[in-house]
Protein backbone atom coordinates (compact mmCIF):
# COMPACT_ATOMS: atom_id res chain seq x y z
CA UNK A 1 0.00 0.00 0.00
CA UNK A 2 1.36 3.39 -0.96
CA UNK A 3 0.86 6.45 1.19
CA UNK A 4 1.01 10.07 0.18
CA UNK A 5 3.94 11.67 2.00
CA UNK A 6 2.42 15.20 1.89
CA UNK A 7 -0.89 13.81 3.23
CA UNK A 8 0.86 11.93 6.06
CA UNK A 9 2.91 15.02 6.97
CA UNK A 10 -0.25 17.14 6.94
CA UNK A 11 -1.93 14.64 9.28
CA UNK A 12 0.98 14.80 11.75
CA UNK A 13 1.15 18.61 11.62
CA UNK A 14 -2.64 18.90 11.90
CA UNK A 15 -2.63 16.90 15.15
CA UNK A 16 0.04 19.24 16.55
CA UNK A 17 -1.87 22.33 15.35
CA UNK A 18 -5.07 21.19 17.11
CA UNK A 19 -3.12 20.86 20.38
CA UNK A 20 -1.39 24.23 19.94
CA UNK A 21 -4.52 26.01 18.68
CA UNK A 22 -7.57 24.36 20.27
CA UNK A 23 -10.63 24.65 18.08
CA UNK A 24 -8.77 25.18 14.81
CA UNK A 25 -10.57 23.63 11.86
CA UNK A 26 -8.53 24.96 8.95
CA UNK A 27 -6.77 22.42 6.71
CA UNK A 28 -2.99 21.97 6.76
CA UNK A 29 -1.18 22.23 3.45
CA UNK A 30 2.11 20.46 2.71
CA UNK A 31 3.85 20.67 -0.65
CA UNK A 32 7.15 19.31 -1.97
CA UNK A 33 9.97 21.85 -2.04
CA UNK A 34 10.90 22.72 -5.62
CA UNK A 35 14.13 21.19 -6.92
CA UNK A 36 14.87 19.30 -3.68
CA UNK A 37 14.52 15.64 -2.81
CA UNK A 38 12.51 14.71 0.25
CA UNK A 39 11.93 18.25 1.50
CA UNK A 40 8.47 19.65 2.06
CA UNK A 41 7.03 23.06 2.91
CA UNK A 42 4.12 23.73 5.25
CA UNK A 43 3.10 27.41 5.34
CA UNK A 44 0.04 26.65 7.45
CA UNK A 45 1.17 28.43 10.65
CA UNK A 46 1.48 31.71 8.75
CA UNK A 47 -1.91 31.09 7.13
CA UNK A 48 -3.55 30.22 10.48
CA UNK A 49 -2.05 33.26 12.19
CA UNK A 50 -3.22 35.66 9.50
CA UNK A 51 -6.68 34.10 9.09
CA UNK A 52 -7.38 34.30 12.83
CA UNK A 53 -5.67 37.64 13.52
CA UNK A 54 -8.95 39.47 14.22
CA UNK A 55 -9.86 36.81 16.83
CA UNK A 56 -6.45 36.96 18.52
CA UNK A 57 -4.58 34.22 16.61
CA UNK A 58 -5.23 31.68 19.38
CA UNK A 59 -3.33 33.88 21.84
CA UNK A 60 -0.03 33.95 19.93
CA UNK A 61 1.47 37.43 19.50
CA UNK A 62 3.51 36.42 16.44
CA UNK A 63 3.37 33.90 13.65
CA UNK A 64 6.73 32.50 14.78
CA UNK A 65 5.40 31.82 18.27
CA UNK A 66 2.43 29.98 16.79
CA UNK A 67 4.75 27.95 14.53
CA UNK A 68 7.00 27.16 17.53
CA UNK A 69 3.97 25.94 19.50
CA UNK A 70 2.84 23.70 16.64
CA UNK A 71 6.38 22.37 16.28
CA UNK A 72 6.58 21.65 20.01
CA UNK A 73 3.46 19.48 19.73
CA UNK A 74 4.61 17.32 16.81
CA UNK A 75 4.81 13.75 18.00
CA UNK A 76 8.46 12.72 18.29
CA UNK A 77 9.53 9.49 16.61
CA UNK A 78 6.54 9.62 14.27
CA UNK A 79 8.35 7.51 11.67
CA UNK A 80 7.99 10.14 8.96
CA UNK A 81 9.72 13.38 9.92
CA UNK A 82 13.48 13.31 10.26
CA UNK A 83 14.18 17.04 10.64
CA UNK A 84 12.13 20.24 10.89
CA UNK A 85 13.39 23.73 10.19
CA UNK A 86 11.37 26.89 10.65
CA UNK A 87 11.92 29.38 7.86
CA UNK A 88 11.59 33.13 8.16
CA UNK A 89 8.29 34.40 6.81
CA UNK A 90 8.56 35.96 3.37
Amino acid sequence: MMISIPAKLAEIIRKAAVIACPGITDPVSVTPEKNKDWEYVCPSAMKFFNMHKKKGSFGYPTCKEMADAILANIEPNNGVIQKIELAQAG
